[in-house]
């Protein structure tokens, strides 16, 4: 599959799946919000600390500008972008943390 079929793909399931968001007090489009992400965090250097992290995870569209420390007024809560997990350049996954 090429990258321009895989970009398609993403922002056409995150305008199923998401819902109408701000991203400080501007309409970004929609955003989807997944609770209790396990997110798997190895060391290079050991095997012995190797453990999984759970997270709120906030997917929006790269086209909104989405930045650490932005405030997302969403459906499901009101949340900071904490964490910049992935970003394809379609669409960037945010560990987010709840406001209110």
């Amino acid at each position: 599959m090429s990258l321009l079929h895989q970009q398609h793909a993403m922002l056409a399931g995150l305008a199923v799946m998401g819902k109408p968001s701000l991203l400080e007090g501007v309409a970004c489009g929609k955003a989807n919000i997944e609770r209790g992400v396990r997110v798997f965090r190895a060391s290079a250097e050991t095997d012995y600390d190797n453990h999984t992290v759970v997270f709120d995870v906030a997917t929006l569209a790269a086209s909104a500008s989405p930045r650490v420390g932005k405030i997302l007024a969403h459906p499901d809560g009101t949340f900071r972008l904490d964490r910049l997990l992935e970003d394809n350049g379609s669409t960037r996954r945010y560990v987010v943390v709840s406001v209110a």
